[in-house]
């Protein structure tokens, strides 16, 4: 069984339809015409310096980490 409807719904599903598809659409145009993004000519950062900065990170976690706790003895 086919449910048809009126003939006004009809008309406002299609006028809601075309706004709705305008942001997708200007999307897709926008894509299509844009040209890719030229390459970055900048030099990338050198890999010891990240794992420098890990080893410091490291090294403050685990020193944070023996610091006595100083506990009284009522804890």
């Amino acid at each position: 069984m086919q449910v048809r409807y009126p003939l006004e719904m009809r008309k406002v599903n299609s006028i809601l339809f075309i706004p709705l598809c305008s942001p997708i659409l200007t999307s897709i145009v926008n894509a299509a015409v844009t040209s890719p993004p030229e390459p970055s000519i900048r030099k990338e950062p050198v890999a010891w310096m990240g794992l420098m900065l890990m080893l410091v990170f490291f090294g403050v976690v685990i020193g944070v980490s023996l610091i006595s706790s100083k506990r009284g003895h009522q804890d």
